[in-house]
């Protein structure tokens, strides 16, 4: 390849590189508008899932956020509930608790199944795609949040 050929190879090979980087950029900042703010969050539900066999360790549980925690307690619910298929109670927290109260039940839940999500004023995608399951993930009945 003469000199001259070559130097035009280089060009239109920058060229093309630069192009493809400038798409990928322009892609990238117009992914980066369509992600919802975290601020939307108002705070965020725990539900402690508990059968007959497992309700004295939930009730250790709630005792131990009920002291250690600035949370809010929901009533024991000893029959399934909404989207919830099993006994369960709800634990209601802001978004200043979350770094302490989820890592505490990640350590603390005796085997205990836990469902932790945010309340940003869609119950259906906070239970369905903004979720955590510390345990065993539940089928949740979702057709009761449309």
């Amino acid at each position: 390849m003469t000199p001259c050929a070559l130097a035009l190879f280089s060009v239109v090979l920058w060229e093309s590189t630069s192009i493809k980087r400038l798409l990928h950029e322009e892609t990238l900042v117009m992914a980066a508008s369509e992600f919802v703010d975290a601020a939307t969050i108002q705070g965020y539900h725990a539900h402690v899932y508990y059968d007959p066999e497992t309700r004295e360790i939930a009730a250790r549980l709630r005792e131990a956020l009920e002291r250690g925690f600035h949370v809010i307690m929901g009533r024991w619910r000893d029959e399934p509930v909404g989207p919830h298929p099993q006994s369960m109670y709800q634990v209601k927290f802001g978004p200043d608790e979350f770094a302490r109260v989820v890592p505490w039940l990640m350590l603390n839940r005796r085997g205990l199944n836990i469902l932790v999500h945010p309340e940003t004023g869609n119950a259906y995608q906070d239970h369905a795609e903004n979720a955590l399951w510390l345990g065993q993930k539940l089928s949740l009945r979702l057709d009761t949040l449309r």
